[in-house]
């Protein structure tokens, strides 16, 4: 789904409720993320009263693809949420949200940055734990 920014208005707002793909998404820039097989976003895109700036309001219910940071397994975590932040065209001062220049703006971009933003920057399998030795060295605590 595409959005222009002129075409939401304070009293018409746009809403959506789709399943986002990502099968095609280059994720290789992002070394924790591997990959969203599952992605479903409803929410509307809005614009307040007295106010032109575009703004999300998204439930987002996702499956991502995780590297442990700890042994670089993959595994999967599951995400329900809900968020809501400004679509900004140009950055300011004071201004809080993320930045879209273009005045068309595409589901799938904002769903990834929602997304993105809850992934922690060093996620860990619940079960995971670092290694103490291996082929080749050894890793000491601090009372060793």
């Amino acid at each position: 789904m595409r959005v222009h920014r002129n075409s939401v208005t304070p009293l018409r707002p746009a809403p959506f409720d789709e399943d986002l793909s990502f099968a095609t998404f280059d994720f290789s820039r992002f070394p924790s993320l591997k990959g969203l097989p599952y992605v479903h976003v409803d929410g509307e895109f809005f614009k307040e009263e007295d106010d032109d700036t575009l703004y999300v309001y998204l439930h987002v219910v996702a499956k991502a693809t995780l590297s442990d940071s700890r042994t670089c397994e993959l595994f999967e975590e599951d995400y329900d949420y809900e968020d809501e932040f400004a679509l900004l065209s140009k950055l300011d001062e004071d201004s809080e949200g993320y930045l879209f220049e273009d005045n068309n703006i595409e589901l799938l971009d904002v769903a990834f940055c929602s997304i993105h933003s809850h992934i922690p920057l060093c996620p860990h399998k619940a079960d995971s734990a670092l290694p103490t030795s291996g082929e080749g060295y050894t890793v000491y605590s601090d009372e060793d």
